[in-house]
C-alpha cells in the first residue's frame, strides 16, 4: 500500500482516545519486526500509525550532501497501532490496557490513568518532551536599540512654535495649521525652496482675509456686549434706594 494510500482515513475511523504516546516502551506484536521491543519516537494520528525506533526497517538510498557521504541508509516506517502493546510495570511482557480514573487527594478530583489487564497496574505515561530553541539576544540591523528607546526628546507646549530642522520639499504649506502659516516664526515665508511662489502668496492672502474677517466678528460681538446698559450701583444703607417690588405691567408697551 502507497504511501498516499495509508493517510487517506475516513476521519471515524479515526483513534479518538489514544493510549500509546511518545516516549513509550512497547513490544511489536505482528509483522516482520514480531518481537521488538523500542521506544515510540512518534505518533501519527491521522494514520492511526506509530514510529518504533529498530523497528519495521527498509532501506532507503540517498543522495551525498554536502554533510554526508549518501548510500543506503536504514529507516523506521509506521506501524499500525494495533500491532503494538505496552509492557507490564510488574514483569515487563506486552499487556493490554484500560482506562480508568482514580481519586487523588482529599477526593476532590480525579485523574485519568491506563491500568494493565494483567496485572492491575497503573502504566505511568512519559513526561512530555518539549522543544527548547535557544533565544537570539543580539541586535540585528533592524532591530531598535535600548538607547533609542528612553524618552529623552523634550516636548514643546508653545503656540506657534518654529518648525527647527524640517527641510519642506513639496507644497508643505498644505499640511500646515493656519495659525503655523501666519506665524512670523515660520520658516516658509522666507521662500527658500519653496517652487511657485504665487501660489504661496495666494495661500497667505486668503488666510490673512481669513483672519481678518475673524477678527472683525469678534470685534463686533464684544460691541454688542458693551453696548447693553447695565444697572446702577444700589446703596444698601439707604432705604430709598432699594429698589421696589415691580407690579408687572399691564399696557403694552409701543
Amino acid at each position: 500500500m502507497s504511501s498516499a494510500a495509508r493517510s487517506k482515513i475516513h476521519p471515524k475511523d479515526l483513534i479518538k482516545t489514544w493510549k500509546i504516546v511518545k516516549g513509550d516502551r512497547v513490544a511489536v506484536m505482528s509483522g516482520k519486526s514480531v518481537g521488538h521491543i523500542g521506544e515510540v519516537v512518534n505518533v501519527i494520528r491521522k494514520q492511526n500509525r506509530v514510529v518504533v525506533a529498530g523497528a519495521n526497517l527498509v532501506k532507503k538510498h540517498q543522495a551525498p550532501t554536502g554533510t554526508s557521504r549518501g548510500g543506503i541508509l536504514q529507516k523506521e516506517m509506521p506501524i499500525h497501532v494495533s500491532n503494538v502493546s505496552l509492557l507490564d510495570p510488574k514483569d515487563g511482557q506486552p499487556t493490554r490496557v484500560e482506562m480508568k480514573y482514580v481519586v487523588e487527594g482529599d477526593g476532590s478530583s480525579f485523574r485519568k490513568v491506563r491500568v494493565s489487564k494483567r496485572s492491575g497496574l497503573i502504566i505511568e505515561k512519559p513526561p512530555p518532551s518539549f522543544m527548547t530553541r535557544k533565544r537570539n539576544l543580539d541586535v540585528g540591523i533592524k532591530d531598535t536599540p535600548v538607547e533609542a528607546s528612553r524618552g529623552d526628546y523634550e516636548i514643546s507646549l508653545i503656540r506657534n512654535a518654529p518648525l527647527t530642522g524640517i527641510q519642506p520639499t513639496h507644497r508643505p504649506w498644505v499640511m500646515m495649521p493656519r495659525r503655523m502659516v501666519l506665524s512670523e516664526d515660520n520658516p516658509l515665508l522666507g521662500g527658500a525652496g519653496l517652487g511657485n511662489e504665487a501660489i504661496v502668496e495666494k495661500r497667505l492672502q486668503k488666510a490673512e482675509a481669513a483672519a481678518l474677517r475673524r477678527q472683525a466678528l469678534l470685534h463686533a460681538a464684544a460691541l454688542t456686549t458693551t453696548s447693553t446698559p447695565s444697572a446702577d450701583p444700589v446703596d444698601l444703607a439707604d432705604p430709598a434706594s432699594t429698589p421696589q417690588e415691580q407690579k408687572p405691567a399691564t399696557e403694552k408697551l409701543e
